[in-house]
């Protein structure tokens, strides 16, 4: 890693920090570092994952420049977060062609990567397609379709769609069920989980501390505590009156009992985003969120703060404009090794709530690090 510059701020947190190993008052420290490794092209709204085996972030989405309107050229990227190297993963056979938002997990356990649905440029809805591929296979990677079965998630893109290995299933919430006829898109709250040994899907219950109908939110799994955590995203509800979603709320899914409930809020929250990461970092105990598109009406469009929740303290901390550009749908994964989050590609911020308005491309990798220091 070529570090150029870094930056070290500070994001002030109060309160008792209940490790053993620390002093009564401690503070979240950014950093952020630039990673001396150029993607082989940028990707927009790709699916995304880490590898745990191999310590690795995978992307899945289309090559823009050897697209062609629906005639897709799709890519599987891989950035090995040892080495700091991309590699482009051959794959043969028919494959998915959704390139925007589609939701992609890792199943540690058949070491293969499962996709539900996302959307193909050029065509007027998106997909309810599944599909699955082996990792550990010799050669080229070749995808496998799921036939659908008569219980099964209607199409979407922008959806939460985790692994939770402990139970052996897949989780999906929420996304964009395509063209509205006045809103323009259909945000949906549904809630399932998918059986790996059956392959069956089922619709869960969720209840007022659910999330309400949004697309493009985020996820991350703390697999310690067995808990999924939810983010960000936009959507509407038509019911007792028509109103936006565009909260700021932490969504908290216990995966033992599947009950939801809400953080507390807290002082110095981020402004309302869809596009934005969330991650977990296993280390600085919190959950961190860069980037997004800004869709609360204000003056200035995107963030260049790289916020952070305190899961110790329940409160939030922020650094100073530390990302030398405003991106959104963007990928973003933990590195549990380098105890890091690597960000990669999206687009930049250009106009306040137009989530139509694409930017600047981008193919460069970044590298966020948040530690627990003691207060002087």
């Amino acid at each position: 890693m070529n570090r150029e510059w870094r930056w070290i701020l500070c994001g002030l947190v109060t309160g008792l920090f209940l490790s053993p190993h620390s002093h009564a008052d401690s503070k979240l420290e950014f950093s952020k570092l630039d990673v001396d490794a150029v993607a082989p092209h940028a990707m927009l709204g790709a699916g995304f994952v880490h590898d745990r085996k191999r310590n690795r972030l995978i992307a899945f989405g289309a090559d823009p420049a050897q697209s062609n309107g629906q005639n897709k050229a799709m890519s599987l990227l891989a950035f090995d977060l040892n080495a700091n190297e991309w590699s482009r993963l051959k794959m043969s056979g028919s494959m998915p062609t959704a390139d925007a938002k589609p939701g992609l997990a890792y199943v540690e356990s058949e070491d293969a990567l499962y996709l539900f649905g996302g959307w193909t440029g050029g065509a007027d809805r998106p997909s309810a397609d599944m599909w699955r591929i082996d990792l550990a296979s010799d050669g080229a990677l070749a995808w496998e379709a799921i036939p659908a079965k008569d219980s099964w998630p209607p199409a979407r893109n922008g959806m939460v769609f985790v692994a939770d290995g402990a139970r052996n299933r897949l989780l999906l919430h929420g996304g964009d069920g395509g063209p509205h006829p006045q809103y323009g898109y259909t945000p949906l709250r549904d809630f399932w989980a998918f059986d790996l040994k059956r392959r069956e899907w089922s619709r869960q219950f969720i209840d007022d501390n659910a999330p309400a109908a949004r697309w493009n939110h985020s996820a991350a799994i703390d697999s310690i505590n067995e808990k999924l955590y939810v983010f960000g995203g936009a959507g509407y509800v038509l019911y007792p009156k028509p109103e936006r979603v565009m909260d700021t709320d932490i969504f908290v899914l216990d995966l033992k009992t599947d009950q939801w409930s809400k953080m507390p809020k807290s002082k110095r929250t981020p402004r309302p985003v869809q596009g934005t990461t969330l991650t977990f970092d296993e280390r600085a105990n919190a959950l961190v969120v860069v980037g997004g598109l800004t869709i609360d009406g204000g003056k200035v469009p995107g963030t260049r703060r790289v916020y952070a929740f305190d899961l110790q303290r329940k409160k939030w901390a922020r650094s100073k404009e530390i990302l030398t550009s405003k991106r959104r749908d963007h990928v973003a994964v933990y590195d549990p090794v380098g105890h890091r989050h690597l960000i990669f590609g999206g687009h930049s911020v250009v106009e306040e709530g137009n989530f139509y308005r694409a930017g600047t491309p981008f193919s460069d990798t970044i590298s966020i690090e948040v530690q627990r220091v003691d207060k002087e």
